[in-house]
């Protein structure tokens, strides 16, 4: 079973980039060319949609990562071209957002992925053109980073997707590899996609 097509209208979606499920099952899409995200029943039926294009608070350019803590059901979104995460409640009402463009520990440089961890709670963000993984509190604040620009143990040529296994454990791919560290970002093993 499948929902949607081409559109800007209820339902309907351009280009979207990710999608994640609460603990209920619902389904949160990040329509990203839509500037919006969706959610929807598991059947596909729509529940509510927010956001548009803009830089204010629930406005998003370009979002392109969605994940969902399973826990609190808070919404977490990378909205990569106003380099910025927002945290929303599960009706979308806005919490709070944090970061801004630059090269700094605390900023980014375009987010294109984002998954909170499912035992821990944290927080692991792709800061895709800063070559780092970033691992947040679910409150913005920064725990540890790591990465650099390179195909290096522990390196990145630039990192793009990442997932978290119940382990605790932080599964990253970039262009040629997939690698994998501990919950911390110590590098463990790595494997050349083909």
């Amino acid at each position: 079973m499948g929902w949607g097509h081409e559109g800007s209208g209820d339902g309907e979606f351009v280009a979207p980039h990710s999608l994640d499920l609460d603990s209920t099952g619902n389904v949160f899409v990040a329509d990203t060319f839509n500037d919006r995200i969706q959610k929807f029943t598991n059947d596909g039926g729509l529940i509510k949609s927010w956001g548009e294009n803009g830089t204010a608070n629930g406005e998003f350019d370009y979002p392109t990562a969605i994940s969902v803590d399973t826990k609190t059901n808070n919404v977490f979104v990378s909205d990569a071209r106003n380099y910025r995460i927002q945290k929303f409640n599960n009706n979308g009402d806005f919490i709070m957002s944090w970061g801004h463009a630059g090269t700094g520990i605390d900023q980014f440089g375009g987010v294109y992925g984002i998954e909170v961890d499912p035992k821990k709670g944290h927080l692991f963000i792709v800061d895709t053109f800063n070559l780092r993984i970033k691992k947040y509190t679910k409150n913005g604040i920064l725990n540890r980073s790591w990465g650099g620009h390179g195909q290096a143990n522990g390196q990145f040529f630039p990192p793009s997707g990442i997932s978290v296994y119940l382990a605790g454990n932080v599964f990253v791919c970039d262009i040629s590899h997939m690698k994998k560290f501990t919950n911390n970002g110590t590098f463990i093993s790595k494997w050349t996609l083909s």
